[in-house]
């Protein structure tokens, strides 16, 4: 998983610059009304629903199913939000926290899977937890009011941003690190093992003394060759 993730840093980037920007977009827009609200959650859950589907494209066969949910439910969620003229501030908040929960749950289920491979895995643990904790709070006290409901979604989408872009400059840092040459991430624990089993063949040679080496007793059992002038023992035939 991590080595698609290092390949492809620059999608995870620009699935937090846009978080960023919707966020700044709720926060700062004047007289924000529920119908411009959900028009930018739209937008914004289309284009990172598009990114997630194409970051599926890329990854191995099975990495692909959380991906491809939550690409799936990114579009649908989006084409929702820009299509329902009617929706209210209830219903937005329930659209919202649906994504959020989800979206978070597939972040700590890579987190999990990367534990092993990345150090700062803790990023990605703590989007995910914000967005499920944030999804939880639209379901269970749904904010009342556009303006108040902008607030929260764009402070919660600017924190969930920042956090994936400090995450794709470590994956980026990584890929810097090898040099492009990320087949050891793919597969590091292939790689031991053939090391491991060269050694282990090392080990099964038997070991033999020199035939001329007076120590090869020590090693193999076996008093070596005298033949030397002056030796002990080596004029004992005569």
């Amino acid at each position: 998983m991590l080595d698609y993730m290092v390949r492809n840093w620059w999608a995870l980037a620009a699935r937090g610059a846009l978080a960023i920007l919707f966020g700044f977009v709720a926060v700062l827009w004047p007289g924000l009304t529920v119908l411009a609200l959900a028009v930018a959650f739209g937008a914004y859950a289309l284009a990172d629903g598009l990114l997630a589907g194409w970051s599926a494209l890329r990854a191995a066969k099975p990495d692909r199913p959380p991906l491809v949910l939550e690409a799936v439910l990114g579009v649908l969620l989006g084409i929702l939000a820009l299509t329902w003229p009617a929706l209210t501030v209830f219903l937005l908040s329930l659209i919202i926290g649906l994504w959020a929960v989800v979206t978070g749950a597939f972040e700590i289920a890579a987190a999990v899977r990367l534990s092993k491979q990345l150090s700062g895995e803790w990023l990605f643990i703590f989007a995910g937890v914000l967005s499920v904790a944030f999804g939880l709070v639209m379901w269970v006290a749904p904010i009342a009011g556009a303006l108040g409901l902008a607030f929260v979604v764009g402070v919660y989408a600017i924190v969930f941003g920042a956090a994936l872009v400090v995450l794709s400059l470590r994956l980026r840092l990584v890929r810097a690190e090898h040099g492009g040459r990320l087949d050891a991430l793919r597969a590091p624990e292939a790689a031991g093992t053939h090391d491991t089993s060269g050694t282990a063949a090392d080990r099964d040679r038997p070991e033999q003394g020199h035939p001329e080496d007076p120590q090869g007793r020590e090693r193999t059992g076996r008093p070596g060759r005298r033949d030397e002038p002056g030796a002990p023992g080596a004029g004992d035939g005569a």
